[in-house]
């Protein structure tokens, strides 16, 4: 049982660096945006430190030393956090997820218009 839930833990906590991953290629984007959204940016900006705390904890399972490990990455994670408020979430945001950034590159954003031609 032990094992199954390390297994757990450790696969959940590899989304993190993976959707940090994911962002920066401009996939994932959804996801990037509802926590920016649903908590803040200051918090995507943290999901790879919270994915480095669940794959240790997971290995505390495993191994009892490692939860120092993950007790270091959980002050990693508010470390990024603090960071990320002092030196301003929108820099540190994969660019694709900053506010200026066109939609998803799998759904293109619909080009606008022209309402107005000139006769020539």
């Amino acid at each position: 049982m032990e094992l199954a839930v390390a297994l757990l833990l450790i696969l959940i906590g590899l989304a993190g660096p993976l959707a940090t991953i994911q962002w920066r290629e401009g996939r994932w984007l959804a996801s990037g945006r509802w926590i920016m959204d649903t908590f803040s940016p200051h918090a995507v900006n943290g999901v790879p430190m919270a994915g480095v705390f669940f794959i240790l904890l997971g290995f505390a399972f495993l191994w009892q030393p490692a939860v120092l490990l993950a007790l270091l990455a959980g002050v990693g994670f508010v470390a990024v956090l603090a960071a990320s408020v002092r030196g301003g979430s929108i820099a540190r945001l994969p660019k694709p997820l900053r506010s200026g950034a066109p939609a998803s590159p799998e759904k293109p954003a619909e080009a606008p218009e022209e309402t107005s031609r000139r006769a020539v």
